[in-house]
């Protein structure tokens, strides 16, 4: 487990990735799942700057129907100015 988490296969994965992995390396245990998550939980380094989730953006707006210019207007800010042009 330590090898798939933080070793050279690793990249700090959580509980449910570790155990896919391992599960691909051909191994397996029945406590399998329930080890890993207690192993990616108990990691300092992964626990060390906390949960990282998104943040949630609420400003989201709800319009009955659109005008072009408000498709493109949300396109160029939502889109081409966050993420680039695709």
């Amino acid at each position: 487990m330590g090898e798939v988490h933080e070793g050279i296969c690793g990249a700090h994965q959580g509980g449910r990735k570790m155990c896919w992995l391992i599960k691909r390396y051909g191994y397996f245990w029945p406590t399998m799942m329930k080890d890993c998550i207690k192993y990616s939980k108990g990691c300092e380094a992964c626990q060390r700057y906390g949960p990282i989730q998104p943040v949630a953006n609420n400003t989201a707006k709800l319009v009955k129907s659109t005008t072009s210019q408000e498709i493109i207007t949300f396109i160029e800010e939502q889109i081409v100015h966050r993420f680039g042009i695709p």
